[in-house]
């Protein structure tokens, strides 16, 4: 077992962790500042849905009926070909891609 004592919350303290801990709490503030904002924005957006529904096509609601919707329809046999495909290169198409390719797709 290590040497140090511990905290509170269970973990080893001594001058070697201070930093590590010190870079948590920050990432914890600003997470949660983060989140106070993103909640804050998703509120005013609750809160003004209504008005904006209603100046915008009320009654289309393609989550309770299908038929609105204007997607097409996913096929399961794409889906399964996916989940057993190796590669990201091959779900995007580049997996015969040179050197050369991504070299001008990197610069452009």
């Amino acid at each position: 077992m290590a040497t140090g004592s511990s905290n509170r919350a269970g973990i080893l303290s001594g001058p070697s962790l201070k930093p590590i801990l010190l870079f948590y709490q920050k990432c914890s503030a600003v997470a949660a500042a983060l989140c106070v904002k993103v909640i804050s924005k998703l509120h005013k957006g609750c809160l003004l849905y209504e008005e904006w529904k209603r100046d915008n096509r009320p009654t289309f609601k393609p989550w309770l009926y299908p038929e609105q919707s204007c997607l097409p329809l996913l096929n399961t046999m794409d889906i399964v070909a996916m989940k057993y495909s190796t590669t990201c290169a091959d779900l995007l198409g580049e997996a015969n891609a040179t050197e050369d390719q991504v070299a001008d797709m990197v610069e452009s």
